[in-house]
């Protein structure tokens, strides 16, 4: 399991600031300090300040190449990053987070002393995506921003301030207007239209018979429009996602009916249409395996199949007289029985019934003789 930690980008700023945000509980601790252009005296002075905090390690801000290859830098790690006013630092920063997929699992703040002053790159703040936990801290405002992006629209949201206390501490103060939670925050869509792949399965996906006859076909790619057409179990739990997470969609059909897999570097069948963009989702049971999971992400599992190999019990073949008992349920020869009995009772009192009108007929002729 990776350490988690601080990662700091220093440049000639006021240690005072950066050391009481580093130590606020919205990061982590136990920094690593990534240092631009600070004279000894100044990290020596910073060191001594998040000490209380764990002991940092100290490495030059050129160092980055060497901590991503050597694996310590990863979406796990808690970052702080001071850019100053630096506007090729910041752009920088902004192509490590995004090719890396940094901040995914724990958060980074960014720190500028205004970011009105990077007009130039303040737009490619929105190339962040919606799952990376990166936040925009002004010194002049002191205001905490998050900015991304979903599908091409750009979302930005003041999530609160820092100040100072009595004690000279630094304290963060939530926006009320704004939750806290991550995933409440980011589960907006915008409106957004996905287009998604689906294949008919027993229970999961059912398509109308007659889809094929009706449902508009697309030549160009191979593909039916069943959004009218399907049915069930997953497309059920598809509505409600688009519902709650507010976005619309499109249904697609491949023709072949291919599923899909990874042959060689081409990918297949409604996984390659994902893999290759052409489709957001796949609405389906796909298996998750290592072929797979470089091409795509997954969502949460909501089902689980137990495959099993079934043979017979090894045992000496006997002869038993249950044998021919076990012809028929123990319900059915339960049933055969009481008819039986009934049947048995019927005749019988039929047979008495019968005796006494005979004695009867016979009691009367003696008479009249």
């Amino acid at each position: 399991m990776a350490m988690n930690f601080n990662f700091l980008t220093l440049a000639e700023t006021d240690i005072d600031f950066l050391a009481e945000i580093s130590t606020t509980p919205f990061l982590l601790q136990q920094p690593i300090l990534l240092v631009q252009s600070m004279s000894s005296q100044k990290v020596v002075r910073l060191s001594k300040k998040l000490a209380k905090s764990g002991q940092p390690s100290l490495a030059k801000f050129s160092a980055i190449p060497d901590l991503l290859s050597a694996g310590k830098l990863d979406g796990s790690q808690s970052i702080l990053a001071d850019i100053g006013n630096n506007s090729q630092y910041l752009s920088g920063l902004i192509d490590v987070i995004v090719s890396e997929n940094l901040a995914t699992n724990a958060k980074m703040i960014v720190v500028a002393d205004d970011f009105n002053s990077h007009s130039s790159v303040s737009r490619r703040l929105f190339e962040l995506r919606i799952n990376q936990q990166v936040y925009f801290l002004s010194k002049k405002t002191l205001d905490l921003t998050e900015f991304y992006s979903i599908n091409g629209v750009p979302v930005q949201n003041i999530l609160g301030k820092y100040s100072k206390t009595p004690s000279k501490t630094m304290k963060f103060v939530s926006n009320p207007m704004v939750s806290k939670d991550f995933i409440q925050r980011r589960s907006n869509f915008q409106g957004q239209h996905l287009n998604a792949m689906t294949e008919s399965f027993p229970m999961l996906v059912h398509l109308k018979s007659n889809f094929d006859k009706e449902a508009r076909f697309f030549e160009a790619n191979q593909t039916y429009d069943v959004t009218d057409y399907a049915s069930g179990l997953y497309i059920n739990f598809f509505k409600l996602l688009a519902k709650n997470l507010n976005f619309t969609y499109s249904l697609f059909k491949r023709l072949d009916g291919g599923w899909g897999s990874v042959v060689g570097n081409k990918s297949t069948g409604m996984f390659g249409n994902v893999a290759r963009g052409s489709a957001d989702i796949v609405v389906q049971a796909f298996s998750l395996t290592i072929k797979r999971l470089p091409a795509v992400d997954y969502l949460p599992v909501i089902s689980a199949d137990f495959p099993g190999i079934f043979i017979q019990r090894e045992q000496r073949e006997t002869i038993s007289w249950m044998t021919y008992l076990r012809a028929f349920h123990r319900d059915l020869w339960a049933m055969i029985a009481f008819i039986a009995i009934v049947m048995a009772l019927f005749l019988y009192c039929g047979n008495m019934s019968m005796d006494l009108v005979s004695m009867s007929i016979l009691s009367v002729t003696v008479v009249s003789s």
